[in-house]
């Protein structure tokens, strides 16, 4: 299993919870059963693009929570000294 498919899988069971969602539950809004569920949290399966934007949706997430990004995406603050022109 690869770190970025272990990171989205623990940020996809975060979201789950935190909407008071089972895994079974989460599986028949996405059409898919509890057991594909458990193997995308787990890290065992990535989880395609297409239901990754449907999850993003269901749980009410940004897209970029399940890469790890903040909401702050530009790493560069607009500071005196370091000013946009």
């Amino acid at each position: 299993m690869d770190q970025e498919r272990r990171q989205i899988g623990h940020r996809l069971k975060v979201a789950r919870v935190d909407c008071d969602l089972k895994q079974a539950q989460l599986g028949v809004m996405m059409g898919v059963t509890q057991a594909v569920v458990s193997d995308w949290e787990r890290g065992r399966i990535p989880v395609p693009v297409r239901q990754l934007i449907r999850l993003a949706k269901i749980l009410n997430r940004d897209l970029n929570y399940f890469g790890g990004f903040e909401k702050n995406l530009c790493p560069l603050k607009a500071t005196e000294d370091h000013k946009l022109t």
